[in-house]
């Protein structure tokens, strides 16, 4: 009797034991698949191709505002009819460009890398400067009343990083801060990376290279407002949303995105994309889209949960000003994509 009743319990700890040992294992791959959700490594893609456009070699994208011509950056610059796929190449003259913007009536494009220039409706084309050989366009943005262009700049000197200010009624400089002589010169030593306006057209938002802070100017003197920190490493860019109340800010060495309160600069939410290259607000405010080597992402700015929209490593992306759809770029050329699910 005792070695029945012995066999008897060392049977029930061995099976106490196995189903101890399952719990906990279920519990360690919940608690990771939670933690790779969180993080974006395992996400569900919802996101459906509307149009492929097979053009090679993107290096940026730029959504007219009525939504019907996107315009890329290649070899070339093209403009491109989402309906007829028509495309309208622009003059050889511009050169190459790395940066492309549209003013807020879609009537006007300006692009911009070794030369300025600007494009319109038309078929015009103006050259506004030609930079010299050692200085180069980082980035580009209209004021939202469309009046003033901005465009950032850096170089092999402190004199090359400045950000330009064009007054596009009359197609002149209006000012420019930063570079040595110039406002700012302290915060831009060695060149500015981005540049955005906030839709009041009376502040710019600004990163410069190797520095971890965004600095807020206001129009039209350029006197610095704030100071937003946060970053670790090298901010890349940064945008206002629609309505100027956040800001969205990436740096690809960090691999972090920071949501701020624009008024109060304070940080709302962090979000971890290793390697992000783009990042773009959805019109209504309530998403950020990031491009990275891992796809697109779809991140929601309220809780921070994210879904994955596309899996090719991608360098370039844009919203349409109705939200309704994203163009991606990868190495098949540009798509045309609907990151909602349809109803």
């Amino acid at each position: 009797m005792f070695v029945s009743a012995f066999d008897w319990s060392s049977g029930a700890l061995a099976n106490m034991r196995q189903k101890l040992t399952l719990f906990f294992i279920s519990v360690m791959c919940i608690l990771v698949i939670v933690v790779l959700v969180r993080k974006g490594y395992l996400t569900t893609s919802i996101a459906s191709e509307d149009k492929l456009i097979p053009v090679s070699d993107v290096k940026y994208i730029a959504w007219q505002a009525n939504n019907t011509a996107i315009a890329v950056a290649t070899t070339s610059t093209q403009i491109i009819d989402l309906k007829t796929s028509r495309i309208q190449m622009i003059p050889e003259s511009t050169g190459q460009s790395a940066y492309l913007a549209w003013n807020v009536s879609g009537t006007q494009l300006a692009g911009c890398k070794e030369k300025l220039w600007i494009w319109s409706s038309a078929g015009d084309v103006k050259i506004l400067s030609e930079l010299p050989t050692y200085r180069q366009c980082t980035s580009l943005a209209w004021s939202h009343d469309g009046s003033m262009l901005a465009v950032s700049q850096s170089g092999l000197s402190p004199s090359d990083a400045e950000v330009v200010l064009w007054n596009m009624s009359v197609g002149e400089i209006m000012i420019s801060f930063g570079g040595v002589g110039n406002i700012g010169e302290e915060h831009s030593l060695f060149g500015f990376s981005s540049v955005t306006w906030h839709p009041n057209s009376k502040q710019i938002a600004t990163t410069t290279l190797f520095s971890t802070d965004i600095r807020i100017y206001e129009m039209p003197d350029a006197n610095v407002v704030t100071v937003f920190q946060g970053h670790t490493e090298q901010v890349d860019q940064v945008f206002y949303n629609l309505d100027g109340s956040k800001l969205a800010s990436r740096s690809y060495l960090e691999g972090r995105i920071l949501i701020w309160d624009s008024l109060t600069g304070k940080i709302l939410r962090s979000l971890n994309e290793p390697s992000v290259t783009a990042i773009a607000w959805s019109p209504d405010g309530n998403a950020i889209a990031s491009a990275s080597v891992s796809g697109v992402k779809l991140w929601n700015v309220s809780t921070g949960s994210v879904t994955s929209l596309w899996s090719n490593s991608t360098s370039s992306l844009t919203w349409e000003l109705t939200g309704h759809r994203l163009a991606i770029s990868d190495q098949q050329g540009v798509h045309i994509v609907i990151p909602y699910p349809k109803e």
